[in-house]
């Protein structure tokens, strides 16, 4: 069970960093059987601050035609909710049948100007590691590193675990900044601190001993005693080693879906000093400090590339070194960066990152 100290705690880090609701705002929370707990400490937080809670429970709301879930579409009862809100947060479970009405709520947060918190089957465990730091000392952070990167051509990692990766990027290319802190008609994936972007080419080694994502990810947990070792050339993973026979026949399989599935879509450059290791769970350990990747579909409507895969899963080092053009930006997991405003405003991200909506 969790710590119902360390679980207000993430509520209040979300509501006052992460939301920023103020007295007299209203905040749907949607969630079902399995995030109540979550729900609790979020509608707890809330009042706290003044604010006026509606939750609306998907596995006891049907919709207008009587059928309860899977959800293909909003609810009624809770596209009314949403009406006089002006914040919002998703706990309930990511059920794959689901998808099209996750969707469409996303469309209503952008519609009606809502801040968004997107937190589809986020255990406790995952919330309570990844909602420690205020977003706002994330978000400075963030921009800091983010003036490094933009315009960049290379970075390098290196990690004692046997990562050896060498990216290239367009230095026209976007970045996208998910730091946690929501602006309304926007949405995230929370927790936040990571900075995304799309690279042209990638080569060498990668070790993925946080986590990986998808369900084999949740599956196996933590992988420091069970790593995988991805041979990425030429943009692309040609080999997979790991030690779980049924992992490395489970990732084989997700890269052979489609042509781009094994093509590396993404890097993440995770900034929250507030996740002090990893747990296991990549929608976590994406943020931890250091260099991460998300192997295939690369967000082209907000990163620009040019292609798409039906696939993505993300693939996260415990602790890492990471180089930008030459200068060293985290070491051992611990952001080195002199201070430098940005060079350009933040892009911010519309469609999900590797975890999926």
């Amino acid at each position: 069970m969790t710590d119902p100290v360390a679980l207000a705690h993430a509520a209040q880090v979300l509501v006052q960093t992460a939301l920023r609701a103020r007295a007299g705002e209203h905040v749907v929370i949607v969630e079902d059987a399995g995030s109540v707990a979550i729900g609790d400490a979020v509608a707890a937080a809330v009042e706290a601050c003044g604010g006026w809670v509606k939750r609306a429970r998907l596995d006891r709301i049907a919709t207008a035609a009587g059928a309860a879930r899977p959800h293909k579409v909003i609810p009624d009862l809770l596209l009314l909710a949403l009406r006089d809100a002006e914040c919002s947060v998703f706990l309930a479970g990511a059920m794959p049948a689901e998808w099209p009405m996750r969707q469409a709520l996303l469309h209503v947060v952008g519609q009606r100007g809502l801040r968004h918190a997107h937190m589809p089957g986020l255990s406790e465990a995952a919330f309570v590691a990844g909602l420690r730091l205020d977003h706002a000392h994330v978000d400075r952070l963030g921009r800091r590193v983010l003036g490094r990167v933009q315009g960049a051509r290379r970075i390098l990692t290196e990690s004692a675990a046997g990562t050896s990766l060498r990216i290239e990027l367009a230095p026209e290319g976007k970045w996208l900044a998910q730091l946690g802190v929501l602006e309304p008609g926007r949405w995230g994936n929370l927790p936040g601190g990571a900075l995304y972007a799309s690279p042209t080419d990638v080569s060498g080694v990668f070790v993925a001993d946080a986590s990986v994502g998808e369900f084999f990810g949740a599956r196996e947990g933590i992988l420091q005693a069970n790593p995988v070792r991805l041979v990425v050339e030429a943009g692309r993973v040609v080999d997979v080693e790991a030690r779980s026979p049924d992992l490395g026949r489970d990732i084989r399989a997700m890269m052979a879906v489609a042509p781009n599935s094994a093509r590396v879509g993404l890097v993440a450059v995770g900034v929250n000093i507030g996740i002090c290791s990893p747990i296991g769970d990549a929608v976590v350990d994406q943020n931890v400090p250091g260099l991460h990747i998300g192997i295939g579909d690369p967000a082209s409507r907000t990163t620009g590339a040019g292609w798409s895969a039906p696939t993505c899963f993300a693939a996260c080092q415990a602790t890492s070194h990471v180089w930008v053009d030459g200068e060293p930006i985290i070491a051992g997991g611990r952001v080195v960066i002199a201070s430098r405003p940005a060079m350009s405003a933040i892009a911010r991200l519309d469609s999900p990152p590797p975890q999926g909506a």
